[in-house]
């Protein structure tokens, strides 16, 4: 409470004071569908939050996680929006692998307390949103898109820029994403090898 309750507050002094809360939308950027589907995952994080069972929880999560791989589908990066889609179905099926493990889910603060809370997150929500929309009309230089797609071919010898950028232009980054995710799996392999030789330790005696 008191680092977002510092945040906000942070926030709301900057923009007061150094650009003032003017910013440009134009609605003609914005396709329908992409409109409904933001609607639709931010009824979704609504529900997460006030869900009574993990059940209701998991695919409200997952309905804004495959929404997030359809934006990126959308905006011509179907790679980022297959591993949306791998990462956010590995995710359901481990958490359904727990979920009938977990403890009921309780009210643990009053209702002063959460409406308290609900006011601090949406405050800070609604900052984000004018940074955000105020950021997509900032350009300090030339994009550096355009020069990515230009040494692409010539210099990595790849036509999906994606690709290219991933694994030649910021190769270090991705190694640490494959660690961390190989680090993951190998976690989740003790875990279950772990599980299955109690189990068969149980079924001997």
């Amino acid at each position: 409470f008191f680092v977002v309750s510092v945040t906000v507050v942070l926030l709301l002094w900057a923009i007061t004071t150094f650009d003032g809360w003017s910013f440009s939308v134009d609605l003609g950027e914005y396709n329908i569908f992409m409109v409904g589907l933001v609607v639709i995952m931010a009824i979704a994080a609504v529900i997460a939050a006030l869900a009574q069972t993990y059940v209701a929880v998991l695919v409200a999560l997952g309905t804004i996680g495959f929404g997030m791989a359809l934006i990126f589908a959308y905006h011509g990066a179907p790679d980022l929006a297959i591993t949306q889609i791998l990462v956010e179905t590995l995710t359901v099926v481990l958490f359904l692998f727990v979920v009938l493990k977990l403890p009921k889910l309780k009210n643990l603060s009053p209702a002063k307390t959460r409406r308290r809370d609900m006011l601090l997150a949406s405050s800070l929500g609604a900052l984000i949103t004018v940074l955000v929309l105020k950021a997509t009309h900032i350009q300090f230089d030339h994009p550096i898109s355009d020069r990515l797609a230009e040494m692409s071919y010539p210099e990595a010898k790849g036509k999906n820029v994606v690709n290219v950028i991933l694994v030649d232009f910021r190769t270090l980054d991705t190694l640490g994403e494959i660690v961390v995710v190989a680090v993951a799996a190998l976690g989740i392999a003790a875990l279950a090898g772990t599980r299955i030789r109690k189990r068969s330790k149980e079924e001997s005696s």
